[in-house]
């Protein structure tokens, strides 16, 4: 468990860290009209990243276990509040 939990924090970090290069090179390329050379050498990255997490099934099943988790908590917490809403229009005055 703890091993896959450490292969997903390692493949967000590359996430994060391809997003914020893109983001740099993308700047730097405005007003040029093209893009640098950079980004083809950016595609081997992004597949590498690609095959590492698609190639590991136990790391997807917990990655969406993670997200059902999430959604239901959110799904929750805004039922909560709804419930919390509708109790004050119905409080009595003292």
């Amino acid at each position: 468990m703890l091993r896959h939990e450490w292969e997903i924090a390692v493949a967000l970090r590359d996430i994060t860290n391809l997003r914020a290069e893109h983001g740099l090179n993308a700047a730097a390329s405005v007003g040029t009209g093209r893009m640098p050379s950079v980004f083809s050498d950016m595609n081997d990255r992004y597949l590498d990243l690609v095959a590492r997490t698609a190639a590991d099934e136990h790391a997807v099943a917990e990655l969406s276990g993670m997200t059902d988790r999430a959604t239901a908590a959110q799904t929750f917490r805004q039922a909560i509040e709804e419930v919390g809403l509708a109790a004050a229009a119905l409080e009595l005055p003292s």
